[in-house]
């Protein structure tokens, strides 16, 4: 199948506009298990949807999450975003990302410049929100 189309006049670097830094209440709404493409460790890619900030409300922030190992050096971000969202993160435990669907946390963003969209630098527990 086929479809005419046309796109003159289109601006193709679109309108997004990245969220102002600072930190969201976010809610995870939607995982996808995959890995990462450098080393083949297990990845998720998160989408998170914001609930505190009024104006900007319903909108959404991506994040990924490596599931690194215990012996590897980003061992300690993995363990940390567990326990934030409630799930087991010590001894030996099942990682299961469907479970995160729903958990509230709050994460810190910034302003990715060179391609113009969110970044995610830190994430916290939901019972720390300041207000």
């Amino acid at each position: 199948m086929s479809y005419k189309m046309n796109y003159t006049g289109v601006d193709e670097s679109g309108s997004f506009e990245p969220l102002p830094e600072g930190t969201y209440v976010v809610s995870i709404e939607r995982v996808e298990e995959t890995v990462t493409k450098s080393s083949g460790l297990p990845m998720v890619k998160v989408r998170y949807k914001v609930l505190n900030d009024g104006k900007h409300r319903n909108r959404i922030v991506f994040d990924q999450i490596v599931l690194f190992g215990k012996d590897d050096k980003g061992a300690g971000m993995t363990k940390h975003f567990l326990h934030v969202i409630g799930e087991p993160y010590d001894a030996i435990f099942e990682v299961n990302p469907q479970n995160w669907i729903g958990k509230e946390l709050l994460v810190q963003l910034k302003i990715d410049k060179e391609y113009n969209s969110n970044k995610v630098v830190s994430r916290d527990e939901a019972d720390q929100i300041p207000f």
